[in-house]
């Protein structure tokens, strides 16, 4: 779990980098042709693609294609541009792993040979104990980072300025020089929810939160649990969200295969169960509509189609940048070190904590990081079929047709109230497609996914009413500086 969340993290903040690509000016045919043939075409997509788009438009008989050139226009943060600024999600909680105690309950946390005699109702030989693992400032006092959230104060947009000479016939003043402007924005993602909106945690010590295999003491921290039903409060306690009987029985039988009445438990579990129900358990919850962009398929909408036949999806998410050193040396070497500091912050544990995360087992772990990263990332056969650079997902509303053999609703015996299956439901942008006349088929049914809209200049100098959750005020303003400033300020449109 603990490598994987870190592979996660990094290709976001690689994703984030090239959003933040600093700005190119002064971009011709020339230096676009530079960046196609770069080590990564990927980081430079955004200006590529935009001098390509405005370059065949105006086309070379009336411009010559070495007097066409493009500026971007946008805010500057540390050598790089500021349009996305993620905030880390951190709080505190415990995490506890299932360990085997050897003795009675007082040996939990001994490890001893030295096993006494059995004595009724004590824990025996091999008998299950929690062990906690606490989360709270694991690493030099902050706390550990359990999602991202977009900062609305910082808005993601972009803009340009298109200079180009035009060979006009008859002009009395020869070749003129004309300027053109444009601004957009991204819309239908969403990156989210912030914490002050998805508190995951219930605070305290709640009641009823497993205890310490070596004595009555319960968790230093808090126990996580999510929302899960529509409309639930983003404040969970334990007598809500993950932590209700009807959502645990639901999720439980899903994935195990117990019959309504409880009495068919699976008795053996293989790894395609666990998969079934891993599955199952990252479906989408009502509660979550919104709050995130999760890709979906509807039946009856063509233009909606994120999954192939098999129900996968592949997302372009590398794990480092082209001019990244860590992508020269040991793709793994930045989640090893990230190991590393978690070892070293386990001395003062329990010596049952201490025995799960021994040097032994750091060992195996870096050494399996290792094979992972070197062969099956850069192979493109990881885990479910990622690579360096490519990671795929599954449809969260349907079966897996690799487990399964076809795409079925997913766990259609969970109640709505639990577990999202309605595609037209998790769209996230709407607009009318096809027809504006009643009865108006696909308008009804929404889009998902990624586009842009054009913005007026003038709202990117106002600073107000178009941030993500439509009240703070923005700070990074369109650069005024070389003229723009004059510019936009004759604009109307």
């Amino acid at each position: 779990l603990m490598p994987r969340e870190i592979f996660l993290r990094k290709r976001i903040d690689t994703l984030a980098s090239y959003v933040n690509y600093k700005p190119q000016t002064s971009v011709d045919i020339k230096a676009v042709n530079g960046l196609k043939g770069g080590s990564d075409w990927a980081m430079h997509e955004r200006t590529i693609q935009a001098f390509l788009s405005a370059y065949h438009t105006l086309g070379t008989n009336t411009y010559e294609s070495g007097d066409i050139h493009m500026d971007e226009l946008l805010p500057e943060g540390k050598d790089a541009a500021n349009l996305l600024a993620l905030e880390d999600i951190t709080t505190t909680f415990d995490a506890f792993a299932t360990d085997f105690a050897v003795g009675n309950a007082n040996a939990c946390n001994a490890f001893t040979t030295n096993t006494p005699a059995p004595t009724p109702g004590t824990r025996q030989n091999c008998s299950q104990c929690l062990v906690p693992f606490p989360q709270s400032k694991r690493f030099s006092g902050f706390d550990p980072i359990v999602g991202v959230a977009k900062d609305p104060k910082v808005l993601t947009y972009y803009a340009i300025r298109l200079t180009a000479k035009a060979h006009i016939l008859f002009s009395p003043y020869g070749d003129l020089e004309m300027s053109a402007y444009s601004a957009a924005q991204p819309f239908g993602s969403r990156i989210g929810p912030s914490l002050a909106e998805a508190v995951f945690n219930s605070a305290g010590s709640p009641t009823g939160a497993p205890t310490r295999c070596n004595g009555p003491a319960t968790c230093n921290g808090t126990v996580p649990n999510l929302p899960v039903k529509d409309g639930e409060s983003s404040s969970p306690t334990l007598a809500s969200g993950w932590a209700q009987n009807d959502v645990l029985f639901n999720m439980y039988s899903s994935g195990l295969g117990v019959t309504p009445n409880g009495n068919a438990v699976q008795q053996s579990v293989t790894n395609t169960d666990l998969l079934k129900a891993y599955h199952v358990a990252m479906a989408p919850n009502p509660w979550e509509m919104g709050r995130y962009n999760i890709p979906n398929d509807s039946n009856d909408d063509p233009f909606l189609q994120s999954f192939d036949e098999t129900g996968v999806r592949a997302i372009w998410a590398p794990l480092f940048s082209g001019n990244s050193t860590a992508s020269n040396s040991n793709p793994a070497a930045g989640i090893i070190d990230y190991l590393n500091q978690m070892a070293s912050n386990y001395v003062n544990q329990s010596q049952s904590t201490q025995s799960i995360f021994s040097p032994a087992a750091q060992a195996a772990l870096i050494s399996q990081i290792n094979i992972y990263a070197n062969t099956a990332l850069k192979n493109g056969k990881g885990e479910d079929g990622e690579g360096l650079n490519v990671v795929r997902i599954y449809d969260p509303i349907s079966t897996r047709v690799d487990l399964v053999g076809r795409r079925d609703p997913l766990a259609p015996a969970i109640p709505k109230t639990i577990l999202m299956r309605d595609a037209v439901r998790l769209k996230t942008g709407w607009n009318d497609v096809l027809s504006s006349r009643p009865p108006n088929d696909y308008k009804q049914k929404g889009r998902t996914g990624y586009s842009v809209k054009f913005v007026p200049l003038s709202v990117l100098r106002t600073a107000s009413g178009v941030t993500t959750n439509g009240k703070d005020s923005f700070t990074n303003r369109l650069p005024s500086s070389n003229g723009v400033g004059t510019d936009t300020i004759e604009m109307k449109h």
